[in-house]
């Protein structure tokens, strides 16, 4: 296959979904289906497979699995991944950078505590996290660290250690070391929310292509949602049902599937996850350092800005 152009590396729950829908209407660009393959973050990839004795638990497991991820780009856009794996992953830097050693990269960061309360939210409202209070979650990290308490439905186990995500000190550098820091554009999802034009912009410089003019129909960031039926949501969310009907329709049809039709009828809107001032207090200290790091990377008083 000929190589991926970009990768949208970000944090979860830090705005790379939208950012990925919005760079796919640029007449330039073409985002892979499924939006995140994975498929880079062999770490993971690897995790999942001894977790769970297959691959049932990977949206693709194969070469050739990725190259048709982008079967439908034109023959001249760029094409880019948007895998949130790969910023946890210790694998996925090396590993972009074999495919593409001229690749750039693209990560969207979050205020951590937020980030968390939200990620592990979206794990509840997708039945892979069956602890549905977020400190109790937390506390559970060391036993789930001993792989013990692992919810089965965990396509990887380490992604429910919350505290590891938001250690994105050592998750940039990576990218950083292997690719130089030129090639790197570390962006703040609150950016995307409150000036999302001059980002996308900024965005579009960094990718190189010809229109950098462009400008998509900008929609909400982070919008919270909660199950309308908690029974009905796990069930359609197994494996049970997942499974049979992406080997009938294939990823692109899945996904499409999926975001217009499965999610809004097993969805609704909800209030943000609210964190006890004492736990968030707690997880700022331990977070200060990785916001310090931020900070002096991209020249912004964060600590200020996020109430560290």
């Amino acid at each position: 296959m000929r190589p991926v152009d970009f990768f949208l590396v970000g944090q979860p729950k830090s705005g790379t979904t939208a950012l990925a829908t919005f760079l796919d209407q640029h007449p330039e660009i073409s985002i892979s289906t499924p939006k995140e393959p994975g498929w880079m973050a062999s770490d993971l990839r690897a995790e999942s497979v001894a977790a769970h004795g297959d691959d049932r638990k990977l949206s693709v497991a194969s070469e050739t699995g990725y190259q048709a991820c982008f079967a439908k780009a034109d023959t001249h856009a760029r094409l880019g991944d948007a895998s949130t794996w790969y910023l946890y992953s210790t694998d996925a830097a090396l590993r972009i950078h074999e495919h593409n050693q001229d690749a750039r990269i693209v990560m969207l960061i979050r205020e951590p505590v937020s980030m968390l309360a939200s990620l592990h939210q979206q794990y509840v409202n997708e039945s892979i996290e069956d602890l549905t209070d977020f400190a109790a979650a937390l506390t559970a990290e060391s036993d789930r660290a001993a792989g013990r308490r692992v919810p089965t439905r965990a396509p990887v186990p380490s992604l429910l250690l919350y505290r590891a995500r938001a250690r994105f000190r050592e998750q940039i550098e990576r990218y950083v070391e292997t690719f130089g820091r030129e090639a790197v554009l570390v962006a703040l999802t609150s950016d995307l929310r409150d000036a999302p034009d001059e980002l996308y912009g900024r965005v579009l410089a960094h990718l190189d292509v010809t229109d950098v003019e462009f400008r998509p129909g900008f929609r909400g960031v982070h919008e919270s949602k909660a199950p309308r039926s908690t029974l009905l949501n796990s069930v359609a969310r197994s494996d049970a049902v997942k499974r049979p009907v992406r080997a009938l329709l294939g990823n692109r049809r899945y996904t499409a599937l999926q975001k217009r039709v499965v999610e809004p009828a097993l969805m609704k809107g909800a209030s943000r996850t609210e964190v006890p001032q004492d736990l968030r207090e707690e997880l700022q200290r331990e977070f200060l350092d990785d916001v310090r790091y931020v900070s002096d990377l991209i020249d912004r008083d964060l600590v200020t800005e996020w109430g560290y």
